[in-house]
């Protein structure tokens, strides 16, 4: 697979309201749906493939949040958005442990993966 770089987006923070800790909020943001009900949209040939990442499958795949967690918790973004299924993405898991807390795409960009996604999928 071929590298991105990822780039910290430079977008300015403004002062967080909510109380929530960081370790409450990423685990409000853990995706909760089935990529087997969105076969058109996720590869799932490269789960059959790689298979899921694991300590004895290192070279697996896992989800991706494109817009990162630690991003939407600096930013008080409901983890509605964060861990909706528009901003997931497969990938292996190293690149996705590179890529660590940078987005690859912005809070706009994904507002309007959401809209589309929620016109297809009703």
């Amino acid at each position: 697979m071929k590298k991105r770089k990822f780039s910290r987006q430079k977008i300015p923070r403004r002062k967080r309201t909510s109380k929530l800790t960081y370790k409450d909020y990423s685990r409000m943001c853990r995706f909760r749906f089935n990529l087997e009900d969105y076969p058109k949209e996720f590869d799932l040939k490269l789960i059959e493939e790689f298979g899921w990442y694991n300590n004895d499958n290192p070279n697996g795949f896992s989800r991706d949040h494109m817009l990162s967690i630690s991003y939407g918790w600096k930013r008080d973004i409901p983890p509605g958005i964060i861990r909706h299924p528009a901003n997931c993405k497969l990938m292996p898991y190293n690149n996705n442990l590179e890529k660590g807390w940078r987005s690859s795409i912005n809070y706009s960009d994904l507002m309007d993966r959401i809209r589309d996604w929620n016109k297809k999928y009703k």
